[in-house]
Protein backbone atom coordinates (compact mmCIF):
# COMPACT_ATOMS: atom_id res chain seq x y z
CA UNK A 1 0.00 0.00 0.00
CA UNK A 2 1.24 3.64 -0.47
CA UNK A 3 1.53 6.06 2.17
CA UNK A 4 -0.27 8.45 0.09
CA UNK A 5 -2.85 6.01 0.29
CA UNK A 6 -3.28 5.89 3.94
CA UNK A 7 -3.90 9.89 4.12
CA UNK A 8 -6.83 12.35 4.07
CA UNK A 9 -7.61 12.60 0.17
CA UNK A 10 -6.61 16.27 0.55
CA UNK A 11 -3.07 16.00 2.43
CA UNK A 12 -2.23 13.36 -0.40
CA UNK A 13 -3.15 15.95 -2.75
CA UNK A 14 -0.45 17.94 -0.90
CA UNK A 15 2.15 15.37 -0.90
CA UNK A 16 1.67 14.57 -4.71
CA UNK A 17 1.90 18.21 -6.09
CA UNK A 18 5.60 18.81 -3.79
CA UNK A 19 6.23 15.54 -5.45
CA UNK A 20 5.09 16.80 -9.33
CA UNK A 21 7.54 19.94 -8.42
CA UNK A 22 10.45 17.96 -7.46
CA UNK A 23 10.41 15.86 -10.91
CA UNK A 24 9.90 19.44 -12.43
CA UNK A 25 13.09 20.84 -10.66
CA UNK A 26 15.47 18.10 -10.97
CA UNK A 27 14.48 18.12 -15.05
CA UNK A 28 15.21 21.96 -14.75
CA UNK A 29 18.25 21.64 -11.99
CA UNK A 30 19.43 18.13 -12.96
CA UNK A 31 19.92 15.97 -9.53
CA UNK A 32 23.80 16.32 -8.93
CA UNK A 33 23.71 18.40 -6.12
CA UNK A 34 26.05 16.16 -3.67
CA UNK A 35 28.61 17.56 -1.45
CA UNK A 36 26.18 21.65 -1.98
CA UNK A 37 26.69 23.02 1.24
CA UNK A 38 24.30 23.68 3.56
CA UNK A 39 24.56 27.98 2.62
CA UNK A 40 23.74 27.04 -0.47
CA UNK A 41 20.48 25.57 0.28
CA UNK A 42 19.68 28.16 2.41
CA UNK A 43 19.88 30.76 0.05
CA UNK A 44 17.69 28.82 -2.51
CA UNK A 45 15.42 28.59 -0.01
CA UNK A 46 15.20 32.06 1.15
CA UNK A 47 14.71 33.02 -1.90
CA UNK A 48 12.04 30.56 -2.51
CA UNK A 49 10.05 32.22 0.55
CA UNK A 50 11.06 35.74 -0.90
CA UNK A 51 8.64 34.72 -3.25
CA UNK A 52 6.13 33.78 -1.55
CA UNK A 53 6.40 37.01 0.54
CA UNK A 54 6.64 39.05 -2.35
CA UNK A 55 3.10 37.91 -3.14
CA UNK A 56 2.12 38.06 -0.24
CA UNK A 57 2.93 42.06 -0.09
CA UNK A 58 1.96 42.85 -3.31
CA UNK A 59 -1.91 40.99 -2.52
CA UNK A 60 -0.82 38.40 -5.11
CA UNK A 61 -2.94 35.02 -3.62
CA UNK A 62 -3.59 33.52 -7.02
CA UNK A 63 0.26 31.95 -7.11
CA UNK A 64 0.91 31.56 -3.12
CA UNK A 65 -0.13 28.23 -3.35
CA UNK A 66 2.55 27.22 -6.04
CA UNK A 67 4.95 29.28 -4.55
CA UNK A 68 4.45 26.95 -0.89
CA UNK A 69 4.95 23.76 -2.98
CA UNK A 70 8.27 24.93 -4.73
CA UNK A 71 9.07 25.69 -0.75
CA UNK A 72 8.39 22.55 0.44
CA UNK A 73 10.12 20.91 -2.81
CA UNK A 74 13.46 22.54 -2.36
CA UNK A 75 13.15 21.38 1.59
CA UNK A 76 12.70 17.62 0.41
CA UNK A 77 15.50 18.27 -2.18
CA UNK A 78 17.39 19.54 0.40
CA UNK A 79 17.07 17.04 3.14
CA UNK A 80 17.63 14.34 0.33
CA UNK A 81 20.89 15.23 -0.62
CA UNK A 82 21.67 16.89 3.04
CA UNK A 83 20.94 12.94 4.98
CA UNK A 84 23.05 10.50 2.91
CA UNK A 85 25.86 12.96 3.89
CA UNK A 86 25.58 13.27 7.57
CA UNK A 87 25.31 11.08 10.82
CA UNK A 88 21.62 12.60 10.82
CA UNK A 89 18.65 10.28 10.60
CA UNK A 90 15.38 11.88 9.14
CA UNK A 91 13.83 12.61 12.78
CA UNK A 92 17.04 14.78 13.36
CA UNK A 93 18.31 12.90 16.50
CA UNK A 94 21.30 12.91 15.61
CA UNK A 95 23.16 15.86 14.15
CA UNK A 96 27.10 16.40 12.70
CA UNK A 97 29.10 19.34 14.57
Amino acid sequence: MDLLDTLDPREAAIYRAIMVERQKQDAKWGTNFHGRPDEQWLTILTEEVGEAAQDILKGHYAGLTEEVVQIAAVCVSWLRYRTPRSEQNINGTSEEG
